[in-house]
């Protein structure tokens, strides 16, 4: 029997303890990313579930997103960020990174919800703010 094949080699080992460690110890940087998701889903009434469909993923992923535990690749970021209706700058820890405060993800929200009515309703709607906007002037 070869002494060799039987053996795996060390760097395998290595690569499962690395693994490992991401999905039990929260790295800062990543569970400050997980709170903003949070934070942002909760804000606009979207479950982990609701998120989870939204980006093609499980529920799992996402609690592990949030606690934490787990990296986030980034085309799964870009997929959260717009599930929640926010700027990717939004979900980011640091404020340096941070452009100008646009629309809340509430309202981004609500014109993915617009953009689905008749052009009739559109226009209703329009009115009505267009209504608002005079009265506070």
């Amino acid at each position: 029997m070869d002494v060799l094949s039987s053996k795996k080699p060390p760097i395998l080992k290595s690569t499962i303890i690395i693994s490992n460690r991401m999905r039990t110890e929260p790295q800062p940087i990543y569970s400050e990313i997980g709170k903003k998701i949070c934070q942002i889903r909760k804000k606009i009434n979207i479950t982990q579930t609701d998120l989870a469909k939204k980006i093609g993923t499980r529920q799992q992923l996402i609690a592990s997103f949030e606690n934490g535990r787990r990296r986030i690749s980034l085309s799964l970021f870009l997929k959260i960020s717009e599930a929640l209706y926010v700027d990717i700058y939004d979900l980011l820890p640091m404020d340096s990174y941070r452009k100008k405060p646009g629309p809340s993800p509430k309202i981004k929200q609500g014109y993915d919800q617009i953009l689905q009515l008749s052009e009739e309703d559109q226009q209703i709607i329009l009115n009505m703010v267009n209504s608002l906007y005079s009265k506070e002037k």
